[in-house]
C-alpha cells in the first residue's frame, strides 16, 4: 500500500481517538516526515554513456561523503589521505548535477546527462514490526477510566481502518494483555491448590467436598478483594495445617481467627468450611469418646 496509506490510515485512527472520551493524550511517536531531496537516476541512459550504477554510487558517496585513498609522511608523522567535495560545491541540489563520474571509456560524463533532481517529503526514519512498515502510537486512558477499557476502546478504533491494516500491542501493553488472560487460571488453580490442602489436613476429600458443596460452595468465586485474596489464604492455610492435628478446640480458634482476623478480605465462604471442619472434627471426636465409654461399661 505504501508510506502515504500508512500515514492516512494513522492519522485517520489519531482522529478517531482525539474525539473518544475514553482516551487521552494519543499521539504518534517517532519522527514526522520531513523534506527530502531525491536524485532520480536515468539506468538506460547511464548505460548508453558507458556508466555502470557502481561508479555513480561511487561518485556520489565520495563527493557528499568522503573516501580514503592512503597514507602519506608529513613531518615524521603518517596522515591519511581523505577526498571529498569542495563545501561550496555541494550545498545546494543544483552542485548534485555538476558532478562527473567516469565511464568504461575513461571519458567524464557529467550527472545533468543522466540524472534529474527533485525535492520529496519522505519518512526520516523506518520503522518495521514483525518485517511489515509500522507506526507506534502511545496513549493513556482518560480520567476515571482503566488501562484495560482504554485498550479494549483502541480495538474497536483499530477495527475500523480501511482493508490491509493491522495493530499488534507491544511494551506494558503486551505484557497487560498477556497476563489478564491468565487471572481466572491463577485463581482456579489457587482453589485447587486449597483443596487437595485440605484434603491432605484431613486425610479425606469427601469430607472437603461435602462441607464445601454444602455451604455454598460456589461462593468461592464471588468478586474478591484484588490480589489481597491469595496473600490471606495463604495465612488460613499456614493456620490450618499449623493447627488440624492438634484437638478440636484449636480447629475452633483457627476458624475464629479466619473469620475475625481476615473476615473482612476473604470470602465468608472459606471461613465457614473452616467453621464447619472443625464441628465435623470435634463430632468425630465426641463419638469416639462415646464409644470407649460404651466399651468400659460393657466391659
Amino acid at each position: 500500500m505504501g508510506h502515504d496509506a500508512l500515514v492516512a490510515a494513522r492519522n485517520q485512527l489519531l482522529g478517531m481517538a482525539t474525539k473518544n472520551k475514553v482516551l487521552s493524550g494519543v499521539r504518534p511517536e517517532g519522527m514526522e516526515d520531513a523534506p527530502q531531496l531525491q536524485l532520480d537516476i536515468d539506468r538506460d541512459k547511464a548505460s548508453a554513456l558507458g556508466l555502470a550504477f557502481a561508479d555513480i554510487n561511487s561518485t556520489l558517496s565520495t563527493a557528499l561523503g568522503s573516501s580514503y585513498i592512503n597514507d602519506f609522511p608529513n613531518q615524521s608523522r603518517q596522515q591519511r589521505v581523505i577526498v571529498q567535495a569542495d563545501a561550496p560545491d555541494r550545498t545546494q541540489p543544483e552542485h548534485l548535477l555538476n558532478l562527473y563520474a567516469r565511464n568504461a571509456q575513461g571519458t567524464m560524463v557529467p550527472f545533468s546527462a543522466f540524472a534529474r533532481s527533485r525535492w520529496i517529503v519522505g519518512p526520516v526514519q523506518l520503522t518495521r514490526y514483525n518485517g511489515y512498515p509500522a507506526m507506534k502510537i502511545a496513549g493513556n486512558a482518560a480520567e476515571g477510566r482503566s488501562t484495560g477499557e482504554a485498550m479494549d476502546e483502541m480495538e474497536k478504533l483499530a477495527a475500523q481502518l480501511p482493508p490491509g491494516f493491522g495493530f499488534e500491542w507491544t511494551g506494558q501493553s503486551l505484557e497487560e494483555k498477556t497476563s489478564g488472560s491468565q487471572a481466572l487460571v491463577l485463581f482456579i488453580l489457587s482453589l485447587l491448590v486449597v483443596f487437595l490442602c485440605l484434603a491432605a489436613l484431613y486425610e479425606s476429600a469427601s469430607i472437603v467436598v461435602v462441607v464445601v458443596c454444602r455451604r455454598q460452595g460456589i461462593s468461592f468465586f464471588q468478586p474478591i478483594h484484588r490480589m489481597m485474596f491469595f496473600q490471606y489464604i495463604g495465612e488460613v492455610i499456614l493456620h490450618g495445617t499449623g493447627a488440624g492435628r492438634v484437638d478440636a478446640g484449636a480447629h475452633v480458634r483457627c476458624a475464629d481467627w479466619c473469620g475475625n482476623y481476615v473476615g473482612g478480605w476473604i470470602p465468608g465462604s472459606i471461613c465457614r468450611v473452616f467453621l464447619d471442619l472443625a464441628r465435623h472434627t470435634k463430632k468425630e471426636e465426641s463419638c469416639a469418646e462415646r464409644r470407649k465409654q460404651d466399651r468400659k461399661i460393657i466391659a
